[in-house]
């Protein structure tokens, strides 16, 4: 990828260049387009069957892992809430020497 800047009548321009390299795109194109490829011998509902499989297995791992990643909310009682308060209020009266 090569970007270029050019100017023209003051203006200034940038333009973009990418290049790929084509080794064995015929090949790769023969493979789904040709006469045995994989367009030709199959029909389109078991195409669409087998798509359908695939995203089914990847959502149901982008689930599993989302699940283990993510933590759900915790319980708390306003008891320990106050607890934790009283404790923090009585410490702060401490530390400042009341």
């Amino acid at each position: 990828m090569d970007v270029r800047r050019s100017e023209m009548y003051g203006d200034g321009c940038i333009c973009l260049q990418v290049g790929l390299r084509s080794e064995n795109l015929d090949r790769v194109i023969e493979r789904y387009l040709g006469p045995k490829g994989a367009l030709k011998t199959t029909d389109t509902a078991e195409r669409y069957s087998k798509l359908k499989d695939r995203w089914e297995k990847l959502t149901d791992k982008v689930k599993g892992r989302f699940s283990q990643a993510h933590r759900g909310k915790r319980s708390v009682s306003q008891a320990q809430i106050d607890d934790l308060a009283k404790k923090v209020s009585s410490s702060k009266c401490s530390f400042m020497g009341f």
